[in-house]
C-alpha cells in the first residue's frame, strides 16, 4: 500500500519522482490512520495518508529535489554504477550540513559527540 502511494505520487510529479525518505514521512501518515479506532477510517487509511502526504510535500518539497550537476560513471568489478552528486542549496544534504554547523555553535559537546559516535 506505501508503494502503491509513492509510486502514484512519483508519476504525478514527473520534476520531482520519488527520492529516497519520501517512505519516512508516508509511513507514519498510514500507520496513524491504519490504527484508528474506528473501523471505516481504517479502510480508508491509504487514500486518507495520500492526501496528507500530498499536503506535507508541497511544504517539504524543496527537501527532496536534487540538483544534478554531474553524473560520475565507476566501473566495479564489470557493474556499472551511476553516482549523482546533489549540490542543491535546499536539499536533504545541504539542510543536514546547515543543521550542523548551528549544532556546533550553539553546543558544541554534543556536535562533536554526534561527530565521533557517527564515524
Amino acid at each position: 500500500e506505501m508503494k502503491r502511494a509513492l509510486f502514484v505520487y512519483a508519476k504525478l510529479n514527473p520534476g520531482l519522482t520519488y527520492v529516497q525518505g519520501m517512505n519516512e514521512l508516508y509511513a507514519p501518515l498510514y500507520y496513524i490512520f491504519r490504527i484508528d479506532v474506528d473501523e471505516d477510517a481504517r479502510e480508508h487509511a491509504e487514500p486518507d495518508a495520500f492526501w496528507c502526504f500530498i499536503d506535507l510535500m508541497t511544504e517539504f518539497r524543496d527537501n527532496y529535489c536534487k540538483q544534478l550537476v554531474g553524473a560520475q560513471y565507476i566501473l566495479h568489478r564489470a557493474n556499472i554504477s551511476l553516482m549523482i552528486k546533489d549540490n542543491s542549496d535546499q536539499g536533504v544534504k545541504a539542510t543536514m550540513a546547515r543543521l550542523n554547523k548551528l549544532l556546533a555553535k550553539c553546543d558544541p559537546d554534543v556536535h562533536n559527540h554526534l561527530e565521533v559516535s557517527l564515524k
